[in-house]
């Protein structure tokens, strides 16, 4: 309430438009409290002055120049509030405020303005958000087409049910809500044709039983038909995957259950007597995760760590997995060769619980997928040696915890982005140098409590998110690259949950006379305060390497000969615990096709 001005003349009506700023979130935290305006760098509500200087605070009375009209004299001013002018972002969140208020009249009684997006690369989906009643933290996003037209529709599974929409925010029946199925499914539903009629139907899991649904609802209750129901003997433990034409899950009493397409047992498999908590499968090949062991169909590996999520690399591109990544509660990740029996601990530093499932993408373009995980507030990338990817990990400042992660190219160049969604309400998008995408990121009110979800059509990458103010949100992305590429869709890959990806058949290995890529070739950290340190190297053929290290004087300390891989970051152990402190030469050499490669390096120890 305005009870006195100086100068009357400018206080009055008819002044200037006023743009106020107001942070729900903060609200509902410190209303209560009556603290809502307490905090100066996260204000619940706060005026955007026009003149561009944010400086009212407290009982700053501001000045004619704070409002918003035709002929505001202010050097700053350009009658319009967007990216564009300045000041431009008002959010708490620093996300991306994709609004455009401009065309302020002249000050009168009655004013006038126009109101637009700033930014028309990445645009709310029109009839989004989506009131989603249930939703958790095993609500996943699945794409895949389920009706009679060629386009992919979303279906997202919840506490209450199963919601279906198309692009377009239609629900797929008459219910007006969205509902699919008022039967609940309690991990994301998997997409597959069980009836042969060329149309994906949708399976989902409550709690022992298996469904099958159509898109076809028989009596007009609003909820479609179901094809048929499985029960289990004991509650399921993991979503419903497709192996060969048949249906594959776990349950909590550690068995695998084939069941056919029309719904009756295949056989059942012992894994464990423990819960079977992931899946990979191909055409060829099972895999599954139970709390401490990894089984194939022929072969079974134990562990002494508690495991939570896998996924699979097919490095020959025929359907046998290769690599198995599992993820461990307490941060371990486990790099398995199926092959060899190999395997490869890393312990995410530090140490951080997961709750999240791999992605699986070819991030630098070598023809071999790179293993994509979400830790903390962090994204980390490991080729399948298990070595860290250049410009890893990728650090998201504003959160504590971020979603699993999808992978797209959409933008500028041929390398791909991902994206994660973060508990504080924002969904990123990264580029494999570490860099914010321009756009990115996007708010949502809630948590991203699950995974994101991406496909392309239409010349438009369609982006979906869960989150846990029990809504679905949606935006559409005009990609650079046409097509854009989807690598990794939603949680567990696909509409099938097939969770792997293979080698790039169409990769050729790039022509050189040198051996070593010398721009790939050092050591990290550096200077060394530990006691190791890692020599890095990528070489462009399959070969040897021998590592010598002499001190300035020029005496040998210390001699490493190792086996390298060609196109991938291998990380080479120093123990550097009986090494004085001081500045010393490694002369790193690669031996392959008759030939030899030199680099030498500098590395400083401090103690």
């Amino acid at each position: 309430v305005l009870i006195d001005v100086d100068e009357p003349d400018w206080a009055l009506p008819g002044s200037g438009i006023l743009i106020w700023y107001i942070d729900e979130n903060v609200i509902d935290e410190k209303l209560k409290i009556n603290s809502i305006n307490n905090d100066v760098k996260r204000l619940g509500v706060k005026l955007i002055e026009a003149d561009g200087p944010q400086v009212i605070y407290g009982d700053e009375i501001g000045w004619v120049f704070d409002m918003w009209f035709l002929g505001n004299s202010s050097p700053v001013y350009k009658n319009e509030f967007s990216v564009n002018s300045y000041p431009w972002n008002p959010t708490n969140n620093l996300s991306n405020f994709n609004v455009k208020i401009y065309d302020f009249s002249s000050p009168s009684p009655v004013m006038t303005f126009k109101v637009g997006t700033s930014d028309s690369t990445v645009l709310p989906a029109p009839a989004f958000p989506k009131r989603i009643f249930g939703i958790t933290e095993r609500s996943f996003v699945t794409i895949g087409s389920i009706d009679n037209d060629p386009k992919n529709e979303i279906v997202l599974n919840s506490s209450s049910g199963i919601f279906a929409f198309n692009p377009s925010g239609t629900s797929l029946t008459l219910n007006e809500q969205g509902y699919y199925s008022n039967i609940k499914s309690d991990f994301a539903c998997a997409i597959f044709d069980v009836d042969g009629d060329g149309i994906g139907d949708v399976i989902g899991v409550d709690d022992k039983k298996v469904y099958a649904f159509k898109t076809w609802d028989s009596n007009l209750d609003g909820f479609v038909d179901s094809i048929w129901v499985y029960e289990n003997e004991k509650p399921i433990s993991t979503p419903p995957a497709i192996f060969q034409n048949k249906i594959l899950f776990g349950d909590s009493a550690g068995n695998i259950v084939f069941l056919n397409k029309n719904g009756s047992l295949n056989r059942k498999i012992k894994i464990a007597d423990d819960p079977v908590v992931s899946l990979i499968a191909s055409d060829s090949m099972w895999v599954a995760v139970s709390k401490r062991r990894i089984k194939t169909e022929f072969k079974e590996w134990n562990f002494n760590v508690d495991l939570v999520s896998s996924s699979g690399i097919d490095l020959k591109g025929n359907g046998e997995i290769e690599i198995i990544v599992a993820l461990s509660e307490t941060g371990e990740v486990i790099i398995l060769n199926t092959q060899t029996g190999a395997v490869k601990q890393v312990q995410i530093q530090p140490s951080l619980e997961i709750y999240t499932s791999p992605a699986i993408a070819d991030l630098n373009l070598d023809g071999f997928p790179d293993i994509i995980i979400t830790a903390g507030n962090k994204i980390w990338a490991f080729n399948y040696f298990g070595s860290v990817l250049f410009n890893f990990p990728i650090e998201v400042k504003n959160a504590r915890t971020l979603s699993s992660p999808v992978v797209v190219n959409f933008y500028a160049d041929s390398l791909p982005e991902i994206i994660v969604g973060t508990d504080t309400g924002l969904i990123y998008a990264f580029d494999v140098y570490g860099r914010t995408i321009p756009s990115f990121p996007v708010p949502i009110s809630g948590a991203c409590v699950a995974s994101p979800a991406v496909y392309y059509e239409s010349n438009l990458v369609y982006l979906f998110v869960p989150s846990n103010d029990g809504y679905l949100y949606a935006w559409t992305i005009k990609p650079d690259v046409i097509p854009a590429n989807v690598l990794w869709s939603n949680y567990l890959k696909d509409e099938k949950h097939s969770n792997y990806s293979s080698k790039s058949p169409e990769f050729i290995p790039p022509t050189s006379v040198e051996i070593l890529d010398k721009k790939e070739v050092y050591n990290w950290p550096n200077p060394v305060y530990d006691e190791f340190t890692f020599i890095r190297v990528k070489t462009f053929y399959d070969a040897k390497i021998n590592i010598k290290i002499f001190d300035l004087a020029g005496f040998k300390v210390d001699e490493i000969n190792s086996n390298v891989s060609a196109n991938f970051e291998t990380d080479i152990r120093w123990d550097v615990k009986n090494v004085q402190s001081g500045i010393y030469y490694a002369r790193i050499e690669a031996i392959a096709q008759g030939k030899s490669d030199v680099k030498i390096i500098k590395i400083a120890i401090v103690k």
